[in-house]
Protein backbone atom coordinates (compact mmCIF):
# COMPACT_ATOMS: atom_id res chain seq x y z
CA UNK A 1 0.00 0.00 0.00
CA UNK A 2 1.27 3.46 -0.90
CA UNK A 3 1.56 5.78 2.09
CA UNK A 4 2.58 9.41 1.59
CA UNK A 5 4.62 10.99 4.40
CA UNK A 6 5.14 14.71 4.98
CA UNK A 7 7.46 16.45 7.44
CA UNK A 8 6.30 19.80 8.87
CA UNK A 9 3.03 20.98 7.36
CA UNK A 10 3.01 24.63 8.55
CA UNK A 11 -0.57 25.04 7.34
CA UNK A 12 0.26 24.34 3.68
CA UNK A 13 -2.41 21.70 3.10
CA UNK A 14 -3.23 22.77 -0.46
CA UNK A 15 0.38 22.33 -1.62
CA UNK A 16 0.66 19.01 0.20
CA UNK A 17 -2.48 17.55 -1.32
CA UNK A 18 -1.33 18.66 -4.79
CA UNK A 19 1.87 16.66 -4.23
CA UNK A 20 0.09 13.42 -3.24
CA UNK A 21 0.24 10.92 -6.14
CA UNK A 22 -2.82 9.12 -7.41
CA UNK A 23 -3.55 5.73 -5.82
CA UNK A 24 -2.13 6.90 -2.49
CA UNK A 25 -4.31 5.44 0.25
CA UNK A 26 -3.05 7.35 3.29
CA UNK A 27 -1.20 10.57 4.12
CA UNK A 28 0.82 10.92 7.33
CA UNK A 29 1.89 14.38 8.54
CA UNK A 30 4.56 14.52 11.24
CA UNK A 31 3.59 17.68 13.07
CA UNK A 32 3.37 21.47 12.90
CA UNK A 33 0.04 20.79 11.24
CA UNK A 34 -1.46 24.12 12.40
CA UNK A 35 -5.18 23.37 12.58
CA UNK A 36 -6.11 27.05 12.74
CA UNK A 37 -9.86 27.50 12.47
CA UNK A 38 -10.02 31.29 12.57
CA UNK A 39 -7.93 34.38 13.30
CA UNK A 40 -8.44 34.12 17.06
CA UNK A 41 -6.70 30.72 17.02
CA UNK A 42 -3.51 32.54 15.99
CA UNK A 43 -3.22 33.67 19.61
CA UNK A 44 -2.76 30.03 20.70
CA UNK A 45 0.13 29.14 18.40
CA UNK A 46 3.72 29.54 19.57
CA UNK A 47 5.10 31.44 16.58
CA UNK A 48 6.51 35.00 16.41
CA UNK A 49 3.68 37.35 15.42
CA UNK A 50 5.25 38.35 12.12
CA UNK A 51 5.16 34.69 11.01
CA UNK A 52 1.59 33.97 12.07
CA UNK A 53 -0.79 33.36 9.20
CA UNK A 54 -4.08 31.54 8.91
CA UNK A 55 -2.95 28.95 6.36
CA UNK A 56 -5.18 26.52 4.49
CA UNK A 57 -6.76 24.42 7.21
CA UNK A 58 -9.82 26.60 7.84
CA UNK A 59 -11.11 25.73 4.35
CA UNK A 60 -11.10 22.04 5.26
CA UNK A 61 -12.58 22.76 8.69
CA UNK A 62 -15.59 24.58 7.26
CA UNK A 63 -16.14 22.09 4.44
CA UNK A 64 -15.19 24.48 1.67
CA UNK A 65 -12.63 21.82 0.74
CA UNK A 66 -12.32 18.12 1.60
CA UNK A 67 -9.06 16.25 2.06
CA UNK A 68 -8.69 14.06 -1.06
CA UNK A 69 -6.91 11.31 0.89
CA UNK A 70 -7.30 9.99 4.44
CA UNK A 71 -4.88 12.05 6.54
CA UNK A 72 -3.44 11.16 9.96
CA UNK A 73 -1.21 13.54 11.90
CA UNK A 74 0.48 14.24 15.22
CA UNK A 75 1.11 17.64 16.77
CA UNK A 76 4.43 19.44 16.84
CA UNK A 77 5.67 22.60 18.54
CA UNK A 78 3.85 25.09 16.29
CA UNK A 79 0.22 24.13 16.68
CA UNK A 80 -3.20 25.57 17.40
CA UNK A 81 -2.94 24.42 21.01
CA UNK A 82 -6.51 25.40 21.88
CA UNK A 83 -8.08 23.13 19.24
CA UNK A 84 -5.77 20.17 19.84
CA UNK A 85 -6.34 20.47 23.59
CA UNK A 86 -10.04 19.93 22.93
CA UNK A 87 -9.13 16.60 21.29
CA UNK A 88 -6.78 15.22 23.93
CA UNK A 89 -7.56 11.62 22.95
CA UNK A 90 -7.58 12.35 19.24
CA UNK A 91 -10.35 12.67 16.70
CA UNK A 92 -11.38 14.23 13.41
CA UNK A 93 -10.28 17.86 13.07
CA UNK A 94 -12.05 18.04 9.69
CA UNK A 95 -13.62 15.58 7.29
CA UNK A 96 -11.05 12.88 6.40
CA UNK A 97 -8.32 14.40 8.64
CA UNK A 98 -7.62 12.54 11.89
CA UNK A 99 -5.48 13.75 14.81
CA UNK A 100 -3.89 11.00 16.92
CA UNK A 101 -4.06 13.03 20.13
CA UNK A 102 -1.34 13.49 22.74
CA UNK A 103 -0.94 9.73 22.44
CA UNK A 104 -2.89 7.46 20.17
CA UNK A 105 -2.98 4.63 17.69
CA UNK A 106 -5.19 3.61 14.80
CA UNK A 107 -5.43 0.68 12.41
CA UNK A 108 -5.82 1.14 8.67
CA UNK A 109 -5.93 -1.85 6.32
CA UNK A 110 -4.32 -3.95 9.02
CA UNK A 111 -1.44 -1.50 9.56
CA UNK A 112 -1.04 -0.30 13.17
CA UNK A 113 -0.09 3.38 13.28
CA UNK A 114 0.80 5.02 16.60
CA UNK A 115 2.25 8.34 17.63
CA UNK A 116 2.80 11.01 20.23
CA UNK A 117 2.43 14.75 19.82
CA UNK A 118 4.67 17.60 20.90
CA UNK A 119 8.38 17.81 21.61
CA UNK A 120 10.62 17.00 24.55
CA UNK A 121 11.64 19.74 26.96
CA UNK A 122 13.73 18.64 29.93
CA UNK A 123 12.39 21.28 32.33
CA UNK A 124 8.72 20.63 31.51
CA UNK A 125 9.18 16.88 31.65
CA UNK A 126 10.86 17.15 35.05
CA UNK A 127 8.19 19.49 36.48
CA UNK A 128 5.38 17.22 35.24
CA UNK A 129 2.78 19.96 35.54
CA UNK A 130 -0.84 19.60 34.39
CA UNK A 131 -1.59 20.39 30.77
CA UNK A 132 -2.16 24.14 30.39
CA UNK A 133 -5.49 25.41 29.13
CA UNK A 134 -6.93 28.70 27.96
CA UNK A 135 -6.15 31.44 28.67
CA UNK A 136 -2.46 30.81 27.94
CA UNK A 137 0.40 32.90 29.30
CA UNK A 138 3.62 33.36 27.34
CA UNK A 139 5.07 30.48 29.35
CA UNK A 140 2.16 28.05 29.11
CA UNK A 141 1.76 28.77 25.40
CA UNK A 142 5.18 27.16 24.96
CA UNK A 143 4.79 24.39 27.52
CA UNK A 144 1.44 23.36 26.03
CA UNK A 145 3.24 21.35 23.35
CA UNK A 146 5.84 19.78 25.68
CA UNK A 147 5.52 16.02 26.17
CA UNK A 148 4.43 14.96 29.66
CA UNK A 149 5.61 11.83 31.51
CA UNK A 150 2.13 10.27 31.25
CA UNK A 151 2.42 10.36 27.45
CA UNK A 152 5.69 8.45 27.58
CA UNK A 153 4.24 5.89 29.98
CA UNK A 154 1.25 5.30 27.72
CA UNK A 155 3.33 4.87 24.57
CA UNK A 156 5.75 2.52 26.34
CA UNK A 157 2.96 -0.08 26.75
CA UNK A 158 2.32 -0.36 23.01
CA UNK A 159 3.20 -3.55 21.14
CA UNK A 160 3.71 -4.66 17.54
CA UNK A 161 3.61 -1.25 15.87
CA UNK A 162 4.03 -0.94 12.10
CA UNK A 163 4.38 2.85 11.97
CA UNK A 164 5.28 5.26 14.75
CA UNK A 165 5.00 9.03 14.24
CA UNK A 166 6.69 11.71 16.31
CA UNK A 167 7.58 15.34 15.68
CA UNK A 168 11.11 15.36 17.06
CA UNK A 169 13.73 12.67 16.44
CA UNK A 170 14.98 9.96 18.78
CA UNK A 171 18.14 11.40 20.34
CA UNK A 172 20.58 8.75 19.07
CA UNK A 173 19.13 8.12 15.62
CA UNK A 174 22.12 9.68 13.85
CA UNK A 175 24.23 6.67 14.88
CA UNK A 176 22.27 4.57 12.40
CA UNK A 177 22.37 6.83 9.34
CA UNK A 178 24.74 8.90 7.22
CA UNK A 179 25.69 11.49 9.81
CA UNK A 180 28.44 12.97 7.63
CA UNK A 181 25.93 13.82 4.92
CA UNK A 182 23.63 15.31 7.55
CA UNK A 183 26.43 17.50 8.89
CA UNK A 184 27.29 18.76 5.44
CA UNK A 185 23.80 20.22 5.15
CA UNK A 186 23.39 21.08 8.84
CA UNK A 187 26.90 21.65 10.30
CA UNK A 188 25.47 23.36 13.41
CA UNK A 189 24.01 19.99 14.47
CA UNK A 190 27.49 18.70 15.37
CA UNK A 191 27.58 19.91 18.97
CA UNK A 192 24.15 18.49 19.84
CA UNK A 193 24.99 15.17 18.14
CA UNK A 194 28.23 14.86 20.11
CA UNK A 195 26.34 15.55 23.35
CA UNK A 196 23.51 13.17 22.44
CA UNK A 197 21.02 16.04 22.50
CA UNK A 198 19.85 16.19 18.88
CA UNK A 199 16.36 14.98 19.52
CA UNK A 200 14.32 13.47 22.30
CA UNK A 201 15.59 10.97 24.91
CA UNK A 202 11.94 9.99 25.42
CA UNK A 203 11.65 9.04 21.75
CA UNK A 204 14.96 7.20 21.97
CA UNK A 205 13.67 5.04 24.82
CA UNK A 206 10.45 4.37 22.92
CA UNK A 207 12.38 3.42 19.80
CA UNK A 208 14.51 0.93 21.73
CA UNK A 209 11.47 -0.57 23.45
CA UNK A 210 8.95 -0.65 20.61
CA UNK A 211 11.15 -1.09 17.51
CA UNK A 212 8.32 -0.29 15.09
CA UNK A 213 8.83 -1.28 11.47
CA UNK A 214 8.81 2.38 10.42
CA UNK A 215 9.34 5.62 12.34
CA UNK A 216 8.55 8.99 10.76
CA UNK A 217 9.59 12.41 12.14
CA UNK A 218 10.04 16.05 11.17
CA UNK A 219 10.98 19.14 13.24
CA UNK A 220 14.63 19.64 12.20
CA UNK A 221 13.78 20.68 8.63
CA UNK A 222 16.05 18.21 6.87
CA UNK A 223 15.62 14.81 5.27
CA UNK A 224 17.42 12.00 7.10
CA UNK A 225 17.16 8.23 6.81
CA UNK A 226 18.44 5.52 9.11
CA UNK A 227 18.11 1.77 9.55
CA UNK A 228 18.08 0.79 13.21
CA UNK A 229 18.91 -2.81 14.02
CA UNK A 230 18.56 -4.46 17.38
CA UNK A 231 18.40 -8.02 18.66
CA UNK A 232 19.00 -10.24 21.60
CA UNK A 233 19.84 -13.88 22.05
CA UNK A 234 17.32 -16.27 23.49
CA UNK A 235 19.33 -17.56 26.46
CA UNK A 236 17.25 -20.75 26.91
CA UNK A 237 17.90 -21.85 23.34
CA UNK A 238 21.59 -21.04 23.64
CA UNK A 239 21.88 -23.20 26.76
CA UNK A 240 20.27 -26.12 24.92
CA UNK A 241 22.78 -25.97 22.09
CA UNK A 242 25.88 -23.87 22.70
CA UNK A 243 27.42 -25.01 19.41
CA UNK A 244 24.44 -24.27 17.17
CA UNK A 245 24.04 -20.51 16.74
CA UNK A 246 21.17 -20.79 14.29
CA UNK A 247 18.86 -17.95 13.34
CA UNK A 248 16.24 -19.37 15.67
CA UNK A 249 18.41 -18.44 18.68
CA UNK A 250 18.40 -14.74 17.80
CA UNK A 251 15.50 -12.34 17.82
CA UNK A 252 16.25 -9.30 15.66
CA UNK A 253 14.18 -6.31 14.64
CA UNK A 254 14.67 -3.41 12.28
CA UNK A 255 13.20 0.07 12.23
CA UNK A 256 13.36 2.18 9.10
CA UNK A 257 13.57 5.80 10.20
CA UNK A 258 12.67 8.70 7.93
CA UNK A 259 12.66 12.38 8.81
CA UNK A 260 11.50 14.98 6.31
CA UNK A 261 11.79 18.74 5.78
CA UNK A 262 9.05 21.39 6.03
CA UNK A 263 6.63 21.99 3.20
CA UNK A 264 8.33 24.57 1.00
CA UNK A 265 9.33 24.67 -2.68
CA UNK A 266 12.48 22.69 -3.50
CA UNK A 267 12.60 21.15 -0.03
CA UNK A 268 12.51 17.41 0.68
CA UNK A 269 9.28 17.45 2.65
CA UNK A 270 7.50 14.57 0.90
CA UNK A 271 8.03 10.83 0.39
CA UNK A 272 6.01 7.80 -0.65
CA UNK A 273 6.55 4.59 1.28
CA UNK A 274 5.20 1.17 0.34
CA UNK A 275 3.97 -0.82 3.33
CA UNK A 276 2.37 -4.21 3.00
CA UNK A 277 -1.25 -4.15 4.16
CA UNK A 278 -2.87 -7.08 5.90
CA UNK A 279 -6.48 -6.16 5.15
CA UNK A 280 -8.56 -4.72 2.33
CA UNK A 281 -10.82 -2.89 4.80
CA UNK A 282 -10.60 0.83 3.98
CA UNK A 283 -12.17 1.97 7.25
CA UNK A 284 -10.04 3.60 9.95
CA UNK A 285 -10.22 1.92 13.36
CA UNK A 286 -9.18 3.06 16.82
CA UNK A 287 -6.53 0.72 18.18
CA UNK A 288 -7.87 -1.40 21.05
CA UNK A 289 -4.60 -1.57 22.95
CA UNK A 290 -4.28 2.22 22.88
CA UNK A 291 -7.83 2.49 24.25
CA UNK A 292 -6.97 0.02 27.04
CA UNK A 293 -3.81 2.00 27.82
CA UNK A 294 -5.69 5.30 28.02
CA UNK A 295 -8.23 3.77 30.39
CA UNK A 296 -5.74 2.07 32.71
CA UNK A 297 -3.10 4.80 32.84
CA UNK A 298 -5.86 7.34 33.51
CA UNK A 299 -6.75 5.35 36.63
CA UNK A 300 -3.10 5.23 37.73
CA UNK A 301 -2.34 8.90 37.02
CA UNK A 302 -2.51 9.94 40.72
CA UNK A 303 0.15 7.33 41.56
CA UNK A 304 2.36 8.22 38.60
CA UNK A 305 2.28 11.93 39.45
CA UNK A 306 4.18 11.20 42.67
CA UNK A 307 7.29 9.92 40.89
CA UNK A 308 10.23 11.93 39.61
CA UNK A 309 10.76 12.00 35.85
CA UNK A 310 13.85 9.78 36.20
CA UNK A 311 11.69 7.09 37.76
CA UNK A 312 9.04 7.48 35.08
CA UNK A 313 11.62 6.92 32.34
CA UNK A 314 12.80 3.72 34.05
CA UNK A 315 9.55 2.63 35.62
CA UNK A 316 9.87 -1.05 34.74
CA UNK A 317 13.07 -1.37 36.79
CA UNK A 318 12.52 1.23 39.49
CA UNK A 319 8.87 0.45 40.21
CA UNK A 320 8.54 -3.14 38.97
CA UNK A 321 5.47 -4.01 41.03
CA UNK A 322 3.53 -0.98 39.82
CA UNK A 323 4.65 -1.54 36.23
CA UNK A 324 3.59 -5.17 36.33
CA UNK A 325 0.26 -4.21 37.88
CA UNK A 326 -0.43 -1.69 35.12
CA UNK A 327 0.67 -4.12 32.40
CA UNK A 328 -1.67 -6.78 33.78
CA UNK A 329 -4.57 -4.31 33.93
CA UNK A 330 -3.93 -3.18 30.34
CA UNK A 331 -3.82 -6.77 29.12
CA UNK A 332 -7.06 -7.56 30.93
CA UNK A 333 -8.83 -4.54 29.45
CA UNK A 334 -7.40 -5.28 26.00
CA UNK A 335 -8.74 -8.84 26.22
CA UNK A 336 -12.16 -7.48 27.19
CA UNK A 337 -12.18 -5.06 24.25
CA UNK A 338 -11.28 -7.89 21.89
CA UNK A 339 -14.59 -9.55 22.73
CA UNK A 340 -16.54 -6.59 21.33
CA UNK A 341 -17.60 -6.30 17.67
CA UNK A 342 -15.10 -4.55 15.42
CA UNK A 343 -17.66 -1.91 14.48
CA UNK A 344 -17.41 -0.54 18.03
CA UNK A 345 -13.92 0.71 17.19
CA UNK A 346 -14.60 2.48 13.91
CA UNK A 347 -13.07 5.94 14.00
CA UNK A 348 -16.20 7.09 12.18
CA UNK A 349 -18.09 6.53 15.43
CA UNK A 350 -16.48 9.80 16.51
CA UNK A 351 -18.49 12.45 14.69
CA UNK A 352 -16.76 15.58 13.46
CA UNK A 353 -18.71 18.77 14.06
CA UNK A 354 -17.69 22.32 13.29
CA UNK A 355 -17.94 23.87 16.73
CA UNK A 356 -15.95 27.09 16.26
CA UNK A 357 -16.42 29.80 13.62
CA UNK A 358 -14.16 29.12 10.66
CA UNK A 359 -12.35 31.36 8.21
CA UNK A 360 -10.82 34.87 8.39
CA UNK A 361 -12.96 35.93 11.34
CA UNK A 362 -11.96 36.75 14.92
CA UNK A 363 -14.64 35.46 17.34
CA UNK A 364 -12.35 35.79 20.36
CA UNK A 365 -10.57 33.12 22.35
CA UNK A 366 -12.88 30.48 23.69
CA UNK A 367 -12.72 26.78 24.51
CA UNK A 368 -15.15 24.57 22.59
CA UNK A 369 -15.60 21.27 24.51
CA UNK A 370 -15.49 18.66 21.78
CA UNK A 371 -18.21 16.05 21.34
CA UNK A 372 -15.61 13.52 20.18
CA UNK A 373 -13.78 13.69 23.52
CA UNK A 374 -17.10 13.17 25.28
CA UNK A 375 -17.95 10.24 23.01
CA UNK A 376 -14.54 8.64 23.49
CA UNK A 377 -14.41 8.78 27.29
CA UNK A 378 -18.02 7.66 27.66
CA UNK A 379 -17.86 4.89 25.06
CA UNK A 380 -14.67 3.35 26.45
CA UNK A 381 -15.05 4.14 30.13
CA UNK A 382 -12.12 6.53 30.44
CA UNK A 383 -12.24 7.91 33.95
CA UNK A 384 -9.54 10.37 34.91
CA UNK A 385 -9.35 13.76 36.53
CA UNK A 386 -8.34 15.31 33.23
CA UNK A 387 -11.21 13.67 31.36
CA UNK A 388 -13.64 14.95 33.94
CA UNK A 389 -12.27 18.47 33.52
CA UNK A 390 -12.65 18.20 29.75
CA UNK A 391 -16.30 17.29 30.08
CA UNK A 392 -17.08 20.21 32.39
Amino acid sequence: MKIAVVGCCHGSLDAIYRAVPAQTKLLIICGDFQALRNLSDLETISVPRKYRHLGDFHKYYTGEKTAPVLTVFVGGNHECSSYLDELKYGGWVAKNIFYLGQFGAVVYRGIRIAGISGIYNESSFRKNEPDPRLPYTDSTLRSAYHIRPKTFVKASFLEDIDVFISHDWPSEITKWGDVNSLLRSKPFFRSDIEKGQLGSPVNQLLLEKLMPRHWFSAHLHVKFEALVRSGHRNEEEIEISMEDESESSTVAKETRFLALDKCMPKRKFFAVVNIKSASADHALYLDKRAIAINKVIGNYQPSLSKFASTEILDLEKRQPQLHQEMAHAIEKEYHRLNQEPERHFLASNLKFRQLAPGGPVAPGLKSYPNNQTTEYVERYGIRSQRATQELS
